[in-house]
């Protein structure tokens, strides 16, 4: 084309461009395929147009896809026939949110993206297909499937959490201090012993988990794993000390609290910045296998030192969906704002086991990083 001539019509019309799909055997001793699609002109130029059309650019913000909200680390793949396919797998439990009742979501996903959606028969693996005309379709499809099985994930009971144990005997020490000068302090409501936490089970918490069958728990596990070198990176072969010092609450009442933290902090801003860095690491790497949304906020450093959920009496007896008694934390507020409980070493992240407890007294570990 030289620099003289006009561009083809197809430049700048909005209408659909006409896809042509050759197949090349190159002869280069290995006997590959290739696939090359081009615009085909003479369907272009004729108005009775047969065969696979690419769809015109459709400008619409109201339909862009967010970036933050999409997988990155999937592949789609060419098939025989020039369509494009992508698989992956979606627990059993989670296959009827893509359905829908009487599989009206499915239909709406395959008629919003144009695409083939197969999910599997409960008797079959746990593999879901997807096949469109273009990359773009499929992963349109594919996006809003895991958003779809993420939000009803959200939903569900945590069954895992990433953490870091926050113990030492001179922080069981002081909290047990701390615990019995309140318990024998004035009468304030709400408070009894049974909302305190148990100091062998004081951690951080850096991302909690709902997986739901033994794959979801084994990949988790090799996910972990496979952090530990670059944390290990990050921190230099130091283990860092992490300080618990004074209380603090997330709401604005202090007479209504439902969960009294112990503040953390670390001996240095080096070190803060190091485990920030470690955190957002672990997050992105279950974020990019469909786990968790994206975070954007940092880590919030805390330990829990009492939890009106962990309330035991006769007069209280908690049903599914009771509303939770809350406790009078004004005193403490005032009393224990700058209250030492202790120091303890950071040496490893744990994948804990909710509602487990081993020997040592603290969760049980499915997977377990060092520094």
């Amino acid at each position: 084309m030289g620099d003289g001539d006009a561009f083809p019509p197809f430049f700048f019309s909005k209408a659909p461009l006409p896809e042509k799909v050759n197949l090349i055997n190159l002869k280069d001793g290995r006997d590959k395929l290739y696939w090359m699609l081009s615009v085909d002109n003479k369907s272009r130029l004729s108005e009775q147009t047969t065969g696979a059309v690419l769809a015109p650019y459709d400008d619409n913000d109201a339909e862009m896809l967010d970036c933050g909200d999409l997988e990155d680390n999937y592949e789609i793949n060419p098939t025989k026939s020039g369509k494009f396919i992508t698989t992956f797998y979606v627990p059993s439990s989670l296959h009827s949110v893509i359905v829908g009742a009487r599989g009206s979501k499915l239909r709406e996903l395959q008629n919003t993206t144009n695409t083939l959606i197969k999910v599997p028969r409960p008797n079959e693996e746990p593999i879901v297909k997807i096949t469109g005309h273009s990359e773009r379709s499929v992963a349109s499809a594919r996006t809003q499937i895991a958003l779809l099985v993420l939000a009803r994930r959200e939903r569900l009971s945590i069954t895992h959490f990433v953490s870091i144990q926050i113990y030492s005997d001179n922080i069981k020490r002081n909290f047990l201090n701390f615990k019995d000068s309140i318990l024998n302090g004035p009468s304030t409501r709400g408070i009894d012993e049974t909302i305190f936490q148990k100091v062998e089970k004081f951690h951080l918490t850096i991302v909690t988990l709902a997986l739901l069958d033994e794959k979801e728990i084994e990949d988790t596990k090799q996910l972990l794993n496979r952090c530990q070198s670059t944390v290990q990176k990050l921190f230099l072969g130091k283990k860092p000390k992490i300080v618990v010092k004074g209380v603090e609450i997330m709401n604005d009442d202090p007479s209504e609290v439902d969960v009294l933290y112990g503040k953390v902090s670390l001996d240095s801003r080096e070190d803060v910045e190091s485990l920030q860095e470690a955190a957002d690491e672990i997050l992105e790497a279950f974020y990019r296998n469909g786990l968790v949304k994206r975070q954007y906020d940092s880590v919030k450093l805390h330990v829990t030192l009492m939890n009106s959920l962990f309330r035991k009496s006769d007069d209280f007896q908690r049903e599914p969906g009771a509303k939770r008694e809350s406790f009078d934390a004004t005193y403490i507020l005032d009393k224990y704002k700058d209250y030492y409980f202790g120091k303890t070493s950071l040496e490893k992240i744990h994948l804990s086991v909710r509602f487990t407890t081993t020997q040592s007294g603290y969760y049980q570990s499915a997977a377990t990083i060092t520094l």
